[in-house]
């Protein structure tokens, strides 16, 4: 829950940024239905927040709905990029003895319904939603050179 006792399960993949990275953290953005994506310019990459894993190693079903959201989006993107390694506030899954970084099992996701992997760039630095810009922004568009970004999330991130 955050801090609005609002759960991210009662929030599907409902809010959609649009960025061209010219300023600020990330650049200007812009909130817009999502049947206006398929009448703009084409995306270098999309962003993925990541908000949990399982026990099992699936990721929670509020992410399911952000990344099924993104492959729907395939055709218009160069790249996924998927983020967070985790949150401070949970301890990191074990999964065969193996820590398993959100940004990682939300990848397997994507491959497992049928996205290329050499589209998949994992970000798995971050711990929060401000890391998630940071990291995204110093270790991936910049360096790549990543304008035309959308970022799909859940509106309770937002709060």
């Amino acid at each position: 829950m955050n801090r609005k006792g609002i759960g991210e399960e009662d929030w599907p993949a409902d809010m959609w940024l649009r960025v061209h990275r010219n300023y600020g953290v990330f650049g200007k953005m812009r909130v817009f239905p999502a049947v206006d994506i398929q009448r703009q310019p084409p995306l270098d990459a999309i962003l993925i927040p990541g908000g949990g894993v399982q026990e099992d190693g699936n990721v929670q079903p509020w992410v399911k709905a952000r990344l099924d959201t993104a492959l729907s989006l395939e055709t218009l993107t160069n790249y996924f990029v998927t983020l967070s390694r985790g949150t401070v506030y949970k301890p990191t899954v074990i999964v065969d003895s193996k820590p398993l970084d959100e940004a990682i099992a939300m990848a397997i996701y994507l491959v497992e319904k049928g996205a290329s992997p050499q589209k998949i760039i994992q970000e798995n630095n971050s711990r929060d939603t401000l890391g998630n810009a940071y990291f995204s922004r110093v270790a991936i568009t910049d360096p790549m050179g990543l304008r035309e970004l959308l970022i799909i999330t859940s509106g309770a991130l937002m709060l």
